[in-house]
């Protein structure tokens, strides 16, 4: 059997309407190209027609798709899985509710044959359940060359939104070797994703190629407003875990640790709306919030002014912490005006601090 260039992990719950466009979207037209790629659908103990539509495939396909069974462990569990049994070159992620531009698929499989790098990075669009759409295209790298991240000069260009599951796949014995592994039970994970092998990774290439379609807005996702207030524990895991593993950092190029922490801002700053806006009563999870933030303003000033530059709805929540010197008493004082002022507490609401 020849070697497989790419493994596609598809993690799966209860997908039963997107799941064939997701895999149709897989079969190239190149046969012998086509039978280098391995797709293994994680299929998360759905309780819908998702494992048997997965199957049907596997039974057309043999070669290339393979069902896993398991039981429900959520969206890390299944990526753990699929590592342990991806034989790829290269292995990424494609959520079953999305779908790859085939045509691109094709073209990728093609680079991947001469490709050398721990991180590629190709386009991706965004499309709205209104049927509008966004191509995302990387403009800071120029196409089919390698970079070696901790070269890449200080004061190099950055943007922001860079580094997310949609846009990159990883050399697989790279995976292996930082023993990456996500937190399984809880939803968010896929900023681990991105966040663990961009700690550690050497080199990257990127692909003039728009692969990753990403369906926005659908019911149900886990980043709609109130998935994330319902699982705002989850978001503080994940975010606990990466800031933690931020703030040991040492001896980290300055463009490496400003991508980090562009990893970082967003459940960060997710977890400063929830607990703006929306929480009732202040809880333990908010003191040690608050205390996290302090934490950054002690060691590491790279992601504090990052969160700072990162506005939300209009909302710059980690200057409220700062102008607030990070005291909870006044944080309870702003917190008490803003519901007073809001009346409904669902309601969007812009904060100015002189």
């Amino acid at each position: 059997m020849m070697e497989k260039i790419l493994t596609i992990v598809i993690p799966t719950y209860n997908m039963e309407s997107y799941l064939r466009k997701c895999l149709d979207s897989l079969i190239i037209d190149d046969k012998d190209l086509f039978e280098r790629l391995e797709v293994l659908v994680i299929n998360d103990g759905s309780k819908d027609a998702s494992s048997a539509i997965a199957h049907e495939y596997q039974d057309k396909y043999p070669h290339v798709i393979r069902v896993i069974d398991k039981e429900n462990g959520h969206y890390g569990s299944c990526v753990n899985q699929g590592l342990k049994e991806a034989s790829g070159v290269y292995f990424r992620i494609l959520d079953a509710d999305d779908w790859f531009a085939t045509d691109g698929l094709q073209e990728f499989l093609n680079v991947l044959q001469e490709c050398d790098a721990d991180i590629v990075l190709t386009n991706y669009t965004r499309l709205y359940v209104d049927n509008r759409q966004v191509n995302k295209e990387i403009e800071l790298f120029k196409p089919n060359k390698v970079y070696t991240i901790d070269k890449l000069e200080d004061s190099y260009p950055f943007c922001n939104y860079l580094f997310l599951m949609y846009s990159m796949t990883f050399r697989r014995i790279f995976l292996k070797g930082i023993q990456f592994e996500l937190q399984t039970g809880i939803c968010y994970t896929d900023i681990e994703y991105c966040y663990f092998p961009l700690s550690k990774a050497k080199t990257l290439i990127f692909y003039k190629i728009n692969l990753y379609q990403y369906l926005s807005g659908r019911d149900g996702q886990s980043m709609q407003r109130d998935n994330i207030i319902q699982n705002v524990a989850d978001l503080y895991k994940v975010a606990t875990r990466v800031v933690n593993d931020y703030l040991t950092q040492k001896d980290v190029s300055t463009w490496r640790k400003l991508a980090m922490a562009d990893v970082i801002s967003h459940p960060v700053n997710c977890i400063f709306e929830v607990f703006l806006l929306y929480q009732r009563d202040v809880s333990d999870d908010l003191k040690r919030i608050v205390n996290s933030i302090e934490r950054l303003v002690d060691q590491d000033m790279m992601l504090l002014h990052r969160l700072e530059s990162n506005k939300y709805r209009n909302i710059p929540y980690v200057l409220i912490w700062k102008k607030l010197h990070f005291r909870l008493a006044p944080f309870l004082l702003l917190l008490r005006k803003i519901r007073s002022k809001r009346g409904n507490k669902r309601q969007s609401l812009t904060v100015r601090i002189n």
